[in-house]
C-alpha cells in the first residue's frame, strides 16, 4: 500500500488560517523560489520516460497535473506524456494510477485517428501502443478485489477500476486505532481471520508500549512537512497528525478547512516549535534539504529532523511496526 503522496497531499490547496501558518505571502522567501513554470511538451515527455524508468509515479503524477493546464491535452506529445506515466505506473505496480493515464494515452490517441493517419506525427503511435500495452497489462492481472483509499485515489480512478469488473474495497482509517477494524475487514473478505487476529493483537501490543513510554515524555509542539515550495504540513484532522499525538506530539498549523494546508514559515512560529520533521514521503526530504532550511531560517531552539513517512502515514499491518519506530524516535528525542 503506497500512501498518498502528492495525489493525496499535495493536491489540496492551502488557505490562509493564521499569520503564523497561513500560505507565504507576496513577496515572501517561500515564493523567491516559485515551483516551475510551463514546460515545453518535449521536455515534459523526456521527463516523464525518466521518472517511468526511475518508477517515481508520485513526482510524475504531480508534474504533469502541474503541466496540464498550461497544454492541449488533446495533442500528441501530451498523450505521449501521459503513456509514459501509465507505463511508470505499471513498473512500480501501481495499477490504479496505470490504468487512468494509460486510458487517457489511448482514448485521447483514438480520437485524433478520427481526423488524421496514425503516421501523421510521430508521437501518436507511441502514445496509443504504450497506451494499449498498459491497459492489456491491467486486465491481464484479473483481480476480484481492489483496495482503494479515500486520500488516495479519486473518483476518477475508482470508476476506471471497477469498470475492469472487480469488487471495490473502500478504507478510510483516520486514526491509528482504525487499523484493528481493517484487519477485520481484510481478514473477513479472504477467509483470514487467524491472520487478522494476530495483526490486531500485535498492533494493541505495539499500541500499549507506545503509550506507556509516552506517559513518561514531555509534550512536544512539532511542524511536520510534508512539501517544499510550498511548504506543507498536515493538519489535526489526519492520520498522520493523530499517530504523532501518540508520542505527546502536537502538529502545529493545523486548519480545520484544509486537511494538508500550506505553510507560512515564519520566525514566529519556529520560536513556538520543539521541532521540525521533515518526512520522507510524499516530498523526499533528504539530509541536504533540512540544511538548507536550518541555513535559511532562524530555527532557534527547535530540532530539525527527517522522519520515515512510511512509518507515519502508512495504514495497515505497516502501522505495526510505525508505533514501534515512533516509540523508539521519540524516546531518542526525549
Amino acid at each position: 500500500m503506497a500512501t498518498s503522496k502528492l495525489a493525496a497531499f499535495a493536491g489540496v490547496a492551502g488557505l490562509a488560517f493564521s499569520a503564523a501558518c497561513g500560505p507565504a505571502p507576496a513577496g515572501s522567501p517561500e515564493e523567491a523560489e516559485p515551483a516551475a513554470g510551463p514546460l515545453d511538451v518535449s521536455a515534459l515527455v523526456g521527463q516523464m520516460r525518466d521518472m517511468a524508468w526511475a518508477e517515481e509515479v508520485d513526482a510524475a503524477q504531480t508534474l504533469i497535473e502541474a503541466q496540464r493546464p498550461h497544454h492541449d491535452t488533446s495533442a500528441p506529445g501530451w498523450l505521449l506524456a501521459a503513456s509514459w506515466l501509465g507505463r511508470g505506473a505499471g513498473f512500480a505496480g501501481r495499477w490504479d494510477v496505470a490504468e487512468r493515464y494509460a486510458s487517457e494515452a489511448r482514448d485521447g490517441s483514438e480520437a485524433l485517428l478520427d481526423q488524421r493517419d496514425l503516421d501523421a506525427d510521430t508521437d501518436l503511435p507511441l502514445a496509443l501502443g504504450a497506451g494499449i500495452e498498459v491497459l492489456g497489462r491491467v486486465r491481464d492481472l484479473a483481480p476480484t478485489h481492489v483496495v482503494v483509499n479515500v486520500d488516495e485515489n479519486t473518483r476518477e480512478q475508482v470508476e476506471a477500476i471497477a469498470g475492469l469488473g472487480p469488487a471495490i474495497v473502500v478504507t478510510h482509517p483516520v486514526a491509528p486505532e482504525d487499523n484493528v477494524r481493517l484487519y477485520g475487514l481484510i481478514g473477513g473478505l479472504f477467509g483470514r481471520e487467524e491472520r487478522a487476529a494476530a495483526l490486531a493483537a500485535a498492533f494493541a501490543a505495539a499500541l500499549a508500549d507506545l503509550r506507556r513510554a509516552a506517559a513518561r515524555l514531555p509534550r512536544r509542539d512539532v511542524l511536520y512537512l510534508i512539501w517544499k515550495r510550498p511548504w506543507m504540513t498536515v493538519s489535526e484532522d489526519t492520520y498522520v497528525s493523530r499517530f504523532l499525538a501518540l508520542a505527546n506530539w502536537r502538529t502545529r498549523c493545523s486548519d480545520p478547512d484544509v486537511r494538508y494546508p500550506e505553510v507560512d514559515v515564519t520566525p514566529q512560529l519556529l520560536r513556538r516549535l520543539d521541532l521540525v520533521l521533515f518526512a520522507s514521503e510524499p516530498y523526499a526530504f533528504t539530509p541536504a534539504d533540512v540544511e538548507e532550511f536550518r541555513a535559511s531560517h532562524p530555527v532557534g531552539a527547535a530540532r530539525l529532523l527527517p522522519i520515515d513517512g512510511e512509518m507515519t502515514s502508512w495504514y495497515g499491518s505497516r502501522a505495526i511496526e510505525g508505533l514501534r519506530y515512533l516509540r523508539r524516535l521519540a524516546a531518542e528525542v526525549a
